[in-house]
């Protein structure tokens, strides 16, 4: 299980090294209440690109993550709301379908949102 897991993440970084990161602005945290209790704030998702395939690694577990995808004109060309239940998971779309061209994602949770441009 041990190599498993070491081969996974080797596999994870050498696939990263030759895709496009996408810049991501905006804002990730969580929404905090009165408390003496330290809370980590939750890791934001990475963006990347890689020969028309779409992948966001999200380090942590997260539900009812909003993803939209919209062309230059601000037309929807993908939306889904997705969730993962397991730690360093890369959820991956593929773009195969649509025309060349500038594109936005919106990842939107209620930890905030978070667009960048590709």
């Amino acid at each position: 299980m041990k190599k498993i897991l070491i081969i996974s993440t080797l596999l994870f970084f050498a696939f990263n090294l030759f895709a496009d990161d996408i810049i991501i602005k905006g804002g990730w945290k969580k929404i905090r209440t009165r408390s003496l209790i330290f809370i980590q704030e939750p890791t934001p998702p990475v963006v990347y690109l890689n020969d028309r395939v779409l992948s966001i690694y999200l380090e942590e577990v997260i539900s009812n993550l909003s993803i939209t995808i919209t062309d230059r004109n601000g037309n929807i060309v993908y939306h889904d709301y997705i969730s993962i239940n397991r730690p360093k998971h890369t959820y991956s779309i593929k773009l195969n379908d649509l025309p060349e061209g500038n594109y936005s994602i919106t990842l939107s949770h209620e930890y905030g949102c978070l667009i960048g441009e590709f």
